[in-house]
């Protein structure tokens, strides 16, 4: 569709234009694959509570599990905890009244495994029971070497995490939540190879978030403001809430010895969700590094 190219190289506000004026009147009547779009893309652009309207109708049109997990995670990005935690109940619901185990769809195999990380199961044991399983059944399904990857990753496996990440870019050498996984674990592990998939990744979407927010790290551990603050001017520009973003203007802040700029930054973040204390974590950590121990 004509709103896929601009959402895939990272021009969110045109693709939600371009999706929004194909869809006109039809927005509560979307086929579900652009009705996703949309509330992700509303998500991406820090507009929150519109991207949880989006999601829930998405939700409560499909009931199925892969969908409702997602409302959940969303929830919880946003601060929700205690809806967060209903939506993962209701998702939970739904795979045990539609589904015996072996007849799940590869979606919501997917999505239950997302669904015990969101309740606090091991990702190692999560990975071992749900992933291995599914791509046993499926080794084809890009999305679940993907989620394998993230779930090796978060237990600090990164031989393992690259394997997924590798099987994942044999099958579809664009595809960018594979990419920016392999380059958090080649970031994380201190691997040269970070350079190459950064340059691969920036050449298909020179605004992705997750990257911006690895390069402005390195770029603050080496003392390089001026990188640092071209990339978050640019992702603060697309969303003016995107928490990473703004605990990394506060560190930057903190090295530019900018006590005010530092302070709106940890409050804007407090603002958004004061049970999380990322600010207060990054700017900790990027003081260490610059052995300001105090």
């Amino acid at each position: 569709s004509p709103y896929a190219e601009a959402y895939l190289r990272g021009d969110y506000q045109e693709a939600l234009d371009t999706l929004e004026g194909e869809v006109g009147d039809m927005a509560r009547n979307l086929p579900t694959d652009w009705a996703l779009d949309r509330a992700e893309l509303l998500f991406t652009l820090g507009r929150g509570e519109e991207a949880l309207v989006a999601m829930r109708d998405v939700a409560q049109s499909m009931q199925e599990p892969y969908y409702t997990v997602r409302l959940a995670e969303m929830l919880r990005e946003l601060g929700r905890y205690s809806d967060a935690d209903q939506a993962a109940q209701w998702a939970f619901q739904q795979n045990q009244a539609y589904y015996a185990p072996q007849q799940f769809p590869r979606e919501n195999l997917l999505a239950l495994g997302r669904l015990v990380r969101l309740r606090g199961e091991n990702p190692n044991r999560v990975l071992q029971i749900y992933q291995q399983r599914l791509l046993a059944r499926d080794p084809s399904y890009i999305p679940g070497f993907v989620e394998a990857g993230e779930l090796a990753l978060a237990s600090y496996g990164y031989d393992v995490a690259e394997e997924y990440f590798l099987a994942a870019l044999s099958l579809n050498e664009d595809r960018q939540d594979a990419l920016a996984g392999l380059a958090e674990t080649y970031w994380k592990a201190g691997d040269p190879r970070f350079e190459e998939v950064r340059e691969r990744l920036e050449g298909l979407n020179s605004h992705h978030p997750r990257l911006q927010c690895m390069v402005v790290s390195r770029s603050l551990a080496a003392d390089d403001r001026e990188t640092a603050e071209r990339l978050l001017d640019d992702l603060l520009s697309i969303n003016a809430t995107h928490r990473e973003g703004l605990a990394y203007r506060a560190a930057l802040a903190f090295l530019k010895d900018d006590a005010d700029g530092q302070a709106a930054a940890l409050k804007r973040l407090s603002e958004l969700d004061p049970m999380r204390g990322d600010g207060f974590h990054i700017v900790g950590e990027v003081a260490a590094r610059h052995y300001r121990f105090e």
